[in-house]
């Protein structure tokens, strides 16, 4: 993994993040299955379970990018409205085309977006959830405070992050995987491995699910839970609106 010299100003920074995935959108969804050998659809399909969306709720699916989570939604609940939105013009340019043959594409819509500046009204949506988007935004105090804004009381934030294990013996393995195969793989299959080693240093270097957590209280949310998926290489942070 080579060292990434990542912008520390707030606009820089999410203009070389939009860049950095604009630059994969055509790989992207074959390097997250082939970088989490498949493993990353049991977390999403966990994460709909777990938001539990009433029949004919309304999902807002954060830093969607290709649209993986907004179809799962749209296959696998009761939801009536998935909407999509990312940063990236190319991200969701990707998610239409894919949109076009989706067995569910009535139920989906995906737009260009803010994550830290959502245009939707308060108390809009039964559920808001990110899947591993989080660690590319530059205010997650922002972020749990606009998600909390935006959803109907009773609805659930659930956020999808990759982290780092705590078990010792996954430690041992994972560490080698996330600082040389992650990169090595993401350089192969894409073409653009800086990317990847953006991709390896941010888990390495990302706030702790703990910490989150209690950024999540302080916005409001309640019943927060930190679930840890695969041994603690991804964890589902989740919480209610009271």
């Amino acid at each position: 993994m080579k060292p990434v010299d990542i912008p520390s100003e707030p606009r820089e920074k999410s203009r070389y993040v939009q860049s950095l995935f604009d630059s994969i959108a055509g790989t992207y969804d074959l390097l997250n299955s082939l970088l989490s050998f498949h493993i990353d659809s049991l977390w999403r399909k966990r994460t709909v379970k777990l938001a539990n969306v009433p029949q004919g709720g309304t999902v807002l699916d954060l830093c969607t990018g290709t649209g993986k989570l907004a179809f799962d939604f749209a296959r696998y609940s009761l939801a009536g409205n998935v909407i999509g939105t990312d940063f990236s013009p190319v991200m969701i340019e990707t998610a239409h085309k894919l949109l076009q043959r989706h067995p569910q594409k009535t139920k989906v819509e995906f737009h260009t977006g803010d994550a830290l500046d959502i245009h939707y009204p308060d108390n809009q949506f039964d559920a808001v959830t990110c899947a591993f988007g989080l660690r590319n935004l530059v205010d997650s105090d922002q972020y749990f405070r606009e998600t909390y804004r935006v959803t109907k009381p009773g609805g659930k934030i659930l956020t999808l992050e990759l982290t780092r294990p705590a078990n010792p013996l996954m430690k041992i393995i994972y560490y080698p995987y996330l600082k040389i195969y992650l990169p090595i793989m993401g350089r192969l299959v894409s073409g653009h491995g800086a990317a990847y080693d953006y991709l390896a240093q941010t888990i390495s270097e990302f706030t702790s699910p703990e910490v989150l957590a209690e950024k999540m209280r302080l916005a409001g949310w309640k019943d927060v839970q930190i679930i840890p998926l695969t041994g603690g290489i991804s964890t589902l942070l989740m919480g209610t609106k009271p």
